[in-house]
Protein backbone atom coordinates (compact mmCIF):
# COMPACT_ATOMS: atom_id res chain seq x y z
CA UNK A 1 0.00 0.00 0.00
CA UNK A 2 0.87 3.04 -1.14
CA UNK A 3 2.00 6.02 2.10
CA UNK A 4 -0.13 9.16 1.23
CA UNK A 5 3.06 11.24 3.22
CA UNK A 6 5.88 10.25 1.42
CA UNK A 7 4.35 8.35 -1.59
CA UNK A 8 6.46 5.28 -0.89
CA UNK A 9 5.38 1.51 -0.92
CA UNK A 10 5.02 0.40 2.77
CA UNK A 11 5.08 -3.94 1.51
CA UNK A 12 8.17 -2.94 -0.05
CA UNK A 13 9.98 -1.59 2.61
CA UNK A 14 9.02 -4.74 4.41
CA UNK A 15 10.18 -6.89 1.64
CA UNK A 16 14.05 -4.78 2.03
CA UNK A 17 13.70 -5.65 5.39
CA UNK A 18 12.96 -9.46 5.03
CA UNK A 19 15.74 -9.27 2.45
CA UNK A 20 18.40 -7.56 4.43
CA UNK A 21 17.30 -10.22 7.44
CA UNK A 22 18.14 -13.14 4.86
CA UNK A 23 21.14 -11.87 4.22
CA UNK A 24 22.50 -10.68 7.61
CA UNK A 25 22.01 -14.42 8.09
CA UNK A 26 24.19 -15.38 5.44
CA UNK A 27 26.75 -13.64 6.38
CA UNK A 28 26.59 -14.28 10.06
CA UNK A 29 26.55 -18.55 9.42
CA UNK A 30 29.66 -17.34 6.88
CA UNK A 31 31.28 -15.38 9.74
CA UNK A 32 30.63 -17.65 12.58
CA UNK A 33 30.82 -21.35 10.75
CA UNK A 34 34.84 -21.76 11.19
CA UNK A 35 34.79 -21.03 14.86
CA UNK A 36 32.24 -23.67 15.62
CA UNK A 37 33.43 -27.56 15.68
CA UNK A 38 32.89 -29.06 12.18
CA UNK A 39 30.38 -31.30 13.49
CA UNK A 40 28.06 -28.54 15.03
CA UNK A 41 28.19 -26.56 12.37
CA UNK A 42 26.99 -28.91 10.18
CA UNK A 43 24.10 -30.56 12.28
CA UNK A 44 22.78 -27.32 13.58
CA UNK A 45 19.15 -25.66 12.54
CA UNK A 46 20.57 -22.40 11.05
CA UNK A 47 23.12 -24.40 8.62
CA UNK A 48 21.09 -26.82 7.89
CA UNK A 49 18.36 -24.59 6.73
CA UNK A 50 20.68 -22.01 5.28
CA UNK A 51 22.41 -24.95 3.26
CA UNK A 52 18.71 -26.06 2.37
CA UNK A 53 17.00 -23.27 1.10
CA UNK A 54 20.37 -20.93 0.40
CA UNK A 55 19.33 -18.32 2.08
CA UNK A 56 21.26 -15.51 2.01
CA UNK A 57 20.86 -16.05 -2.36
CA UNK A 58 17.03 -15.48 -2.11
CA UNK A 59 18.04 -12.23 0.14
CA UNK A 60 20.44 -11.72 -2.92
CA UNK A 61 17.39 -12.04 -5.16
CA UNK A 62 14.52 -10.14 -3.75
CA UNK A 63 16.87 -7.07 -3.70
CA UNK A 64 17.26 -7.21 -7.31
CA UNK A 65 13.37 -7.77 -7.85
CA UNK A 66 12.86 -5.17 -5.35
CA UNK A 67 15.41 -2.88 -7.42
CA UNK A 68 13.58 -4.08 -10.70
CA UNK A 69 9.77 -2.53 -9.22
CA UNK A 70 11.32 1.06 -7.61
CA UNK A 71 14.45 2.23 -9.76
CA UNK A 72 11.87 2.42 -13.25
CA UNK A 73 9.32 3.77 -11.50
CA UNK A 74 11.73 6.18 -10.35
CA UNK A 75 12.20 7.60 -13.61
CA UNK A 76 9.76 10.35 -14.28
CA UNK A 77 9.42 13.77 -16.10
CA UNK A 78 11.22 15.26 -18.78
CA UNK A 79 14.04 13.35 -20.34
CA UNK A 80 16.70 15.78 -19.23
CA UNK A 81 15.51 16.20 -15.76
CA UNK A 82 14.49 13.16 -15.05
CA UNK A 83 18.01 11.55 -15.95
CA UNK A 84 19.29 14.45 -13.78
CA UNK A 85 17.33 13.89 -11.16
CA UNK A 86 17.72 10.06 -11.36
CA UNK A 87 21.71 10.35 -11.00
CA UNK A 88 21.77 12.59 -8.12
CA UNK A 89 19.29 10.47 -6.13
CA UNK A 90 21.23 7.31 -6.57
CA UNK A 91 24.75 8.85 -6.42
CA UNK A 92 23.67 10.35 -2.83
CA UNK A 93 21.74 7.55 -1.93
CA UNK A 94 25.07 4.98 -2.57
CA UNK A 95 28.35 6.59 -3.26
CA UNK A 96 28.56 8.22 0.61
CA UNK A 97 27.60 5.06 2.76
CA UNK A 98 29.52 3.13 0.16
CA UNK A 99 32.77 5.20 0.38
CA UNK A 100 32.24 4.68 4.26
CA UNK A 101 32.38 0.85 3.73
CA UNK A 102 35.41 1.04 1.83
CA UNK A 103 37.31 2.23 4.10
CA UNK A 104 36.14 0.39 6.85
CA UNK A 105 36.87 -2.45 4.54
CA UNK A 106 40.35 -1.74 3.95
CA UNK A 107 41.03 -0.88 7.32
CA UNK A 108 39.99 -4.13 8.61
CA UNK A 109 41.80 -5.87 6.12
CA UNK A 110 45.03 -3.24 7.31
CA UNK A 111 44.44 -4.77 10.87
CA UNK A 112 43.44 -8.28 10.53
CA UNK A 113 44.94 -9.52 7.29
CA UNK A 114 47.28 -8.27 5.13
CA UNK A 115 46.29 -4.59 3.24
CA UNK A 116 44.07 -4.25 -0.09
CA UNK A 117 46.44 -2.53 -2.25
CA UNK A 118 45.89 0.98 -2.68
CA UNK A 119 45.06 0.88 -6.76
CA UNK A 120 42.48 -2.12 -5.67
CA UNK A 121 41.07 0.19 -2.90
CA UNK A 122 40.99 3.65 -5.47
CA UNK A 123 39.41 1.53 -7.74
CA UNK A 124 36.61 -0.25 -5.39
CA UNK A 125 35.54 3.06 -4.88
CA UNK A 126 33.79 3.48 -7.97
CA UNK A 127 31.80 0.70 -7.46
CA UNK A 128 33.16 -1.02 -10.12
CA UNK A 129 36.51 -1.69 -9.45
CA UNK A 130 36.77 -4.14 -12.20
CA UNK A 131 36.63 -2.30 -15.03
CA UNK A 132 40.02 -1.26 -13.78
CA UNK A 133 41.16 -4.35 -13.65
CA UNK A 134 41.19 -4.62 -10.06
CA UNK A 135 39.22 -7.27 -7.79
CA UNK A 136 36.66 -6.60 -5.14
CA UNK A 137 38.07 -6.20 -1.73
CA UNK A 138 34.67 -7.02 -0.23
CA UNK A 139 33.14 -10.22 -1.62
CA UNK A 140 29.66 -8.66 -1.40
CA UNK A 141 30.23 -5.58 -3.33
CA UNK A 142 29.94 -7.51 -6.62
CA UNK A 143 25.91 -6.87 -5.94
CA UNK A 144 26.45 -3.11 -6.01
CA UNK A 145 28.29 -3.48 -9.50
CA UNK A 146 25.18 -5.07 -10.89
CA UNK A 147 23.12 -2.46 -9.42
CA UNK A 148 25.04 0.02 -11.33
CA UNK A 149 25.16 -1.55 -14.37
CA UNK A 150 20.70 -2.31 -13.98
CA UNK A 151 20.30 1.98 -13.26
CA UNK A 152 22.37 2.24 -16.37
CA UNK A 153 20.12 -0.36 -18.27
CA UNK A 154 16.97 1.35 -17.10
CA UNK A 155 18.16 5.06 -17.32
CA UNK A 156 19.08 4.08 -20.94
CA UNK A 157 15.62 2.70 -21.65
CA UNK A 158 14.07 6.17 -20.41
CA UNK A 159 16.32 8.32 -22.25
CA UNK A 160 15.45 6.23 -25.45
CA UNK A 161 10.89 6.13 -24.15
CA UNK A 162 11.01 2.28 -25.29
CA UNK A 163 9.19 1.77 -22.46
CA UNK A 164 6.17 2.69 -23.92
CA UNK A 165 6.85 0.11 -27.31
CA UNK A 166 6.79 -3.53 -26.13
CA UNK A 167 8.80 -4.68 -29.47
CA UNK A 168 11.29 -2.40 -29.03
CA UNK A 169 11.45 -3.04 -25.14
CA UNK A 170 11.83 -6.57 -25.27
CA UNK A 171 14.26 -6.37 -27.98
CA UNK A 172 16.42 -4.17 -25.74
CA UNK A 173 15.75 -6.32 -22.90
CA UNK A 174 16.80 -9.37 -24.67
CA UNK A 175 19.86 -6.76 -26.48
CA UNK A 176 21.03 -6.52 -22.81
CA UNK A 177 20.70 -9.76 -21.58
CA UNK A 178 23.14 -11.38 -24.49
CA UNK A 179 25.70 -8.23 -24.18
CA UNK A 180 25.40 -8.97 -20.32
CA UNK A 181 26.54 -12.68 -20.72
CA UNK A 182 29.44 -12.04 -23.37
CA UNK A 183 30.82 -9.63 -20.57
CA UNK A 184 30.56 -12.11 -17.90
CA UNK A 185 31.50 -15.00 -20.30
CA UNK A 186 34.92 -12.38 -21.10
CA UNK A 187 35.79 -11.47 -17.26
CA UNK A 188 35.60 -15.54 -16.65
CA UNK A 189 37.73 -16.13 -19.65
CA UNK A 190 40.65 -13.04 -18.42
CA UNK A 191 40.13 -14.29 -15.06
CA UNK A 192 41.08 -18.16 -16.04
CA UNK A 193 44.04 -16.68 -18.36
CA UNK A 194 44.94 -14.46 -14.72
CA UNK A 195 45.31 -17.98 -12.99
CA UNK A 196 47.29 -20.04 -15.92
Amino acid sequence: MRSASNDRYGHIDALRAIAALLVLWLHSVMVLEPYLPVQAARSSVSGAVFNLLDIGRAGVVLFFAISGFVIPASLSGPRGEGARRFLIRRFFRLYPLFWVSVFATALSLWVLREPAPLSATLANLSMMPRMFGEPFINGVYWTLETELVFYAICLGFFLLRVVDRPVAFAGLIVGCLVAHLAWRHALSLADFAARQ
